[in-house]
């Protein structure tokens, strides 16, 4: 018996420190969720076909921490990181077919948006360029 009344004190304390929503499509799939606690959020939306779409976090109302967006395929489109609503890791950008092949440039960033690296593609996802910089935005030779 005594090891039951502090498990139990554990999850009702977790309970209720964070709250968990949903949302769900009409084909009873899950559309968002939403983790809160006090002064910050967790929020996942989703694709109608189940795959994640967005995700972030907030603190007071601001992104900090990850930013992360899919296509409807699963493919990671954009990701970043925040402090404070301000830009403050790398990152990601990359665009996909329909079909979930890598189209188009992809694009990589230091902190504060500056530019680490493009990688530009031809129609058929051949890699034509692909140009690094370095911190302060120069042309890495």
């Amino acid at each position: 018996m005594n090891w039951t009344l502090p498990a139990l004190v554990l999850c009702l304390s977790f309970s209720l420190e964070a709250a968990v929503k949903r949302e769900f499509w009409p084909n009873g799939k899950l559309k968002k969720r939403v983790i809160e606690s006090p002064g910050t959020q967790k929020i996942t939306t989703y694709y109608e076909n189940g795959q994640a779409a967005h995700y972030h976090e907030l603190k007071n109302g601001k992104y900090n921490g990850l930013v992360i967006d899919y296509d409807s395929n699963g493919n990671l489109i954009n990701s970043e990181t925040y402090q404070a609503g301000n830009l403050s890791g790398k990152s990601y950008y990359q665009k996909f077919t329909e079909e979930g092949e890598s189209k188009g440039d992809v694009e990589e960033f230091y902190e504060k948006g500056v530019l680490r690296r493009r990688i530009e593609k031809n129609n058929d996802g051949k890699v034509m360029k692909d140009f690094k910089y370095l911190p302060n935005g120069e042309l890495d030779n």
